[in-house]
Order: structure tokens, then C-alpha cells, then sequence
């Protein structure tokens, strides 16, 4: 309940994008306990406490260099991060969930809830794109390599406003 509050509060007050209803193909091949999937939970805090039932999947330091190898199989890339992602955005956004009502209430805290929550809903609009479908490979690499820009000009941009506040 804390947590659909506060992602609610963050979509309305930040600066980042606006909350929006899960679409009803939206589903999660791992079983829940309670057999519930996103599509049948309303919005993003439905989404966030399903994802966030799971644990994310541990990776050794083999697995993770074979992954980013030029071997790598795309298919399986593609379909192993847009189960996993979706999961480990949840988590955090749990976690940022945590943190007191004083600092979730700071502009920097509910813009940051802003990024997760536009993530994790563009990162659900491929949820139920086929391996086997080039475009849909592409387009993912797109938005991935669109999201490390984003992250990294972000990360640069707060770094750099705080040496100027020093």
C-alpha cells in the first residue's frame, strides 16, 4: 500500500512521465504463489509488487562475461533480460520504497522513482515480442542503448551540479 502510494505521489509531483494502466497482455511466465500476473493489477504499483515476488536471477562472473561475449546468441540475450530486467527494476524500486517519508518526499528522490516507474513501462512493451522477431530485437537494442545514454547524461549532469555546488 506504501509503495502504490509513493509511486503514485512521485508520477504526480516529479517531473517524470505519468502513470499509465498496464495493457492486458502484460504477463510473467514465472508462477506466483498466488497465481496472480501484472494484467490482472492495475497500473504500476501492480506491476512493481509482482515483479518484486521474484528474486533476480544470480549470475557468476563466467555467466556474466559469456553474456556480453561476441558469441553471444541475441535470441537468448533478448529473451533472458526481458524476463530479468522487469524483476530487478521492481526490487529496486522496493528497496527506494523503503527509504524514509522525509526523503521520499525530496524533487531528486520522487525523479529518480520517475526514471524506474518510465523504465520499467517501456521495458514492459516488450514483454510479449517474440525472440524469432528481428524488429523487436532491434528495437530492444535501441532502447537499451538509448537507456545507458539516458542513465549515463543523467549521472554526468548531477555529478556535475554537484562540483558546482562545492
Amino acid at each position: 500500500m506504501r509503495l502504490a502510494r509513493l509511486l503514485r505521489g512521485a508520477a504526480l509531483a516529479g517531473p517524470g512521465p505519468r502513470l499509465r494502466a498496464a495493457g492486458p497482455g502484460v504477463t510473467r511466465s514465472l508462477s506466483s504463489d498466488s497465481g496472480s500476473s501484472p494484467a490482472s493489477e492495475r497500473g504500476v504499483p501492480g506491476q512493481v509488487d509482482f515483479y518484486a515476488r521474484f528474486s533476480p536471477s544470480p549470475l557468476s562472473m563466467k555467466q556474466f562475461l559469456d553474456f556480453g561475449s561476441v558469441n553471444a546468441c541475441e535470441k537468448t540475450s533478448f529473451m533472458f533480460l526481458r524476463q530479468e530486467l522487469p524483476v530487478r527494476l521492481a526490487n529496486i524500486m522496493k528497496e527506494i520504497s523503503l527509504l524514509p517519508d522525509n526523503l521520499l518526499r525530496t524533487p531528486s528522490v520522487q525523479l529518480v522513482q520517475s526514471w524506474y516507474i518510465q523504465s520499467l513501462q517501456e521495458l514492459l512493451d516488450f514483454k510479449d515480442k517474440s525472440a524469432e522477431d528481428a524488429k523487436a530485437i532491434y528495437d530492444f537494442i535501441i532502447w537499451w542503448k538509448r537507456q545507458r545514454k539516458s542513465i549515463s547524461s543523467k549521472t554526468h549532469w548531477k555529478h556535475k551540479s554537484k562540483l558546482q555546488c562545492s
